[in-house]
């Protein structure tokens, strides 16, 4: 017997959007970024909604002066249960975070962006790692 193919087109989750939370920008120079760190800092799913929400600190350093600490939250409407119950919440996170930080990355380049440019995050694949530690990327200078 065949399945309901409406049920079968749903993927397993939908991505329902993100928020800037809380922005401390400081660039009084002209110099490029010299690093910068993601967290993610607190993770919940509602039983009665099937929304998981991630909050993510992004943190750039540009010099010893020009810290900046950019803090946002997502959404996720889990519409497989079982998928999701199936997999570790650190993955689940991972996923997620993956899902959101090439929205992070437009939302810092336009927030930056003035006579001196953009400041410009590079695009990486955290799809497997744990943020909850936290990463930190630093340019190695030639």
């Amino acid at each position: 017997m065949m399945k309901d193919k409406k049920s079968n087109n749903k993927p397993v989750y939908f991505f329902l959007g993100f928020r800037l939370l809380e922005a401390t920008f400081k660039r009084s120079s002209d110099e490029p970024i010299k690093s910068f760190g993601v967290k993610i800092i607190d993770s919940s799913f509602d039983d009665n909604t099937g929304i998981h929400v991630i909050t993510t600190q992004f943190s750039m350093i540009i010099n010893k002066e020009d810290e900046s600490t950019f803090v946002f939250n997502s959404g996720y409407q889990v519409n497989d249960l079982e998928w999701y119950k199936s997999i570790d919440k650190e993955q689940i996170d991972a996923l997620f975070f993956s899902v959101v930080f090439p929205y992070i990355r437009e939302k810092i380049h336009s927030l930056t962006n003035d006579y001196r440019g953009s400041v410009d995050i590079p695009i990486i694949d955290l799809r497997h790692a744990n943020l909850s530690e936290g990463a930190t990327f630093t340019k190695e200078e030639n």
